[in-house]
């Protein structure tokens, strides 16, 4: 299964998670800019850090984990900035 974020899933959780807590007005508007802003932290703390405290030797397999998810992680705020208005369509 490749990382990141599946469509679906995160229709399913915004659409739950917006019965409990709707946003305030103009707060699905910025949920792109949020993940956005936090993406550097994620990347940081995952794969990055995989990378720089390594606790066992690296595989060619392993290795090869670690890119994808260092792609992944790249190419999130691109990926973000095109499902903008879904994003906000979802939790709305």
């Amino acid at each position: 299964m490749k990382r990141g974020f599946d469509p679906e899933r995160a229709r399913q959780f915004l659409e739950a998670y917006g019965e409990v807590f709707p946003p305030v007005k103009g707060e699905a508007a910025l949920l792109a800019d949020a993940l956005t802003i936090v993406a550097p932290i994620v990347t940081i703390n995952g794969p990055l850090e995989d990378l720089f405290f390594v606790q066992e030797e690296f595989s060619d397999t392993r290795v090869e984990g670690l890119m994808e998810r260092l792609e992944w992680a790249n190419s999130l705020p691109a990926w973000l900035n095109r499902i903008r208005p879904a994003l906000q369509e979802m939790w709305a």
